[in-house]
């Protein structure tokens, strides 16, 4: 996709979140930093870059960390996401 859309700043943390899991640190690192580069308000990037790069969390980071959590969290509830999420149906 980064070479399809290599101004997609989505695409490139999609990439770092798949090669984070690889365990390809390095060039995880190096997606998220593009992605920040390409959308530098880009919160979740920047969280997930300092966590790899084992940087101690700055008192900015630690409100952008809540702020990600809280707009998730917004996100959920104001889409009514319910147990149906994993094909159960609540009574």
């Amino acid at each position: 996709m980064t070479r399809l859309q290599p101004q997609n700043y989505w695409a490139w943390y999609q990439r770092g979140r798949m090669l984070e899991q690889l365990a390809k640190y390095q060039d995880a690192i190096a997606s998220y930093q593009q992605a920040i580069k390409l959308q530098p308000t880009f919160d979740t990037a920047e969280v997930a870059c300092q966590r790899l790069l084992g940087q101690t969390l700055s008192p900015s980071a630690i409100r952008k960390i809540h702020n990600v959590a809280a707009f998730w969290l917004r996100e959920r509830l104001d889409n009514k996401v319910t147990g149906q999420d994993c094909g159960r149906v609540n009574g």
